[in-house]
């Protein structure tokens, strides 16, 4: 069988992977499948067993025509998937967004995602919200933030960085010259965290979106955040919606913003 064969006997299955995320018991472009069928599809192309002409993943990952975006989100990819995602993306110029969210992926798997990045010259939106990474998995990506050159939209939501997690973001802004686009949502950083934050805001020339919506973010957390804008010219869009900032905090974060003319969600 001819390469070109190949491909057209998995190009159903693979469509089928590339546009989906977890729809259990739901039609999606004519296809009943479920989540764990996704898994199964997935598990059988990371072994390299589809058919028995296709001989690896890299296939996917070096056809320009076959996707640059891909949604893997909610699918229980779990932590051997996602060393294996992290391997091919050292090798992959293509893929410009990647959606791995809700999967379990952990700060094991996440180590290779991460050293995947440093190697990558493509990837612009990385999703990796609700995982598990905790602070060590934090650490990871923010060493890959410091030597990665093309990322600009980064999705972190919900993965208990905590304080720690958000120090090691912060020191990372300090030195990316490419992220545009943070979202921190629900990671407990609290003031702390915040004022961390507030002052890599103070060195990044770069972010124009910061998101840190359900932080347990106090008044004064606030204060430093809206602080850190005064020398900030970059920031554009700023969400501090169900955190604690307080009457006080507010007034101040709301004052800033209005005279740097920013969208106010607080």
């Amino acid at each position: 069988m001819e390469l070109k064969d190949d491909l057209d006997s998995i190009s159903e299955i693979f469509l089928q992977l590339l546009f989906l995320s977890t729809n259990p018991k739901q039609e999606w472009m004519n296809w009943r499948i479920t989540s764990h069928k996704v898994k199964e599809m997935v598990d059988k192309i990371f072994l390299k067993q589809i058919g028995n002409e296709c001989k690896s993943l890299q296939i996917f990952f070096t056809i320009p025509h076959l996707f640059t975006s891909l949604n893997l989100s909610n699918n229980g990819i779990g932590v051997e998937g996602g060393k294996k995602i992290g391997v091919e993306l050292k090798r992959n110029n293509l893929l410009t967004s990647l959606n791995l969210s809700s999967n379990g992926i952990g700060k094991e798997g996440l180590r290779e995602i991460a050293n995947g990045l440093q190697h990558n010259n493509s990837l612009t939106s990385l999703h990796l919200g609700n995982n598990k990474i905790g602070v060590e998995g934090s650490k990871e990506i923010a060493n890959a933030l410091k030597r990665n050159n093309c990322l600009t939209s980064l999705y972190l939501s919900s993965n208990g960085i905590g304080v720690e997690g958000s120090r090691e973001i912060a020191n990372a802004l300090e030195q990316n010259k490419c992220l545009t686009s943070l979202h921190l949502r629900n990671n407990r950083i609290g003031n702390h965290g915040a004022r961390i934050l507030g002052n890599a805001l103070k060195q990044n020339n770069k972010l124009s979106s910061l998101i840190l919506n359900y932080n347990e973010i106090g008044e004064e957390g606030g204060k430093e955040i809206a602080n850190s804008l005064i020398e900030n010219n970059c920031i554009t869009k700023l969400d501090l919606s169900m955190n604690e900032i307080g009457e006080e905090g507010g007034k101040e974060i709301t004052n800033t913003l209005k005279q740097k003319k920013l969208p106010i969600k607080c």
